[in-house]
């Protein structure tokens, strides 16, 4: 049985919504370990202003949207789409923003509509990646985190992206290998620990998942997914040498 978490947080506004999670066919994960990516939120990129989106009516918009009046942020954009339609930025702010309201339909048009009008950003791939595997078109996403990944090798939110998708798909090893290309390019991404310790555990490598998670609380003693996680551990080696 598949079972699918999507999860995310917004930076800056905190929401939270739903990222592809796999649990290993024919086996049920462990509530505890469940529970744990429960607490578990993904870094979502905000998008950065640009000198090239500094009209007034664009700050009027950034500035709705942190102060999360989203409605007016979203009526403020479009405004400002309409001064500069042929803007790529301004779409992608504008469905980042219907992004946090709910609207994925929106969000993955405006965000495609920003790369058909040749905007590159790292972000935009990122997001649009997250947003189509929200939407469970999983092949799309992946070929978008792929994309992302040809424009900066090193992005290690597209490779934490690819991995989540790989492991949505069950191929393991080829998550593990993003995983671990994720913590390569960027060795304080706590939630790529998270995720790789709970693969190792799920497959049954209790050792990997507890060095997995010994390296992450070297750097984050007190992030609270990490202290879960080390209770489950702990209590599944004391049930695996009791057996």
């Amino acid at each position: 049985m598949t079972i699918l978490l999507l999860q995310r947080k917004k930076a800056n506004y905190m929401q939270k919504v739903c990222m592809a999670v796999n649990w290993r066919t024919g086996r049920r994960a462990a509530y505890a370990l469940f529970c744990v990516l429960a607490l578990l939120t993904v870094a979502a990129c905000a998008p950065k202003t640009h000198k090239a989106d500094s009209s007034p009516t664009s700050q009027a918009a950034e500035q709705a949207a942190r102060e999360n009046k989203l409605e007016k942020a979203v009526e403020l954009y479009e405004q400002a789409l309409k001064e500069n339609p042929d803007s790529g930025l301004i779409n992608y702010h504008l469905g980042y923003t219907y992004g946090l309201m709910g609207n994925k339909a929106k969000e993955v048009e405006l965000y495609q509509k920003a790369v058909d009008l040749g905007y590159e950003d790292g972000t935009l791939y990122y997001n649009l990646g997250m947003a189509y595997g929200e939407r469970g078109d999983l092949d799309k996403a992946e070929a978008v985190f792929k994309k992302a990944l040809e424009r900066d090798a090193n992005n290690a939110d597209a490779h934490f992206g690819l991995a989540i998708i790989y492991e949505s798909s069950q191929r393991t090893a080829e998550a593990e290998k993003a995983y671990l290309e994720a913590i390569r390019s960027d060795a304080k991404h706590l939630d790529a620990y998270i995720r790789l310790s709970l693969l190792y555990e799920q497959d049954q490598q209790h050792d990997k998942a507890k060095a997995t998670l010994q390296k992450l609380l070297q750097i984050e003693p007190a992030y609270p997914p990490a202290l879960q996680l080390q209770q489950v551990l702990e209590k599944s080696g004391d049930k695996t040498k009791a057996e």
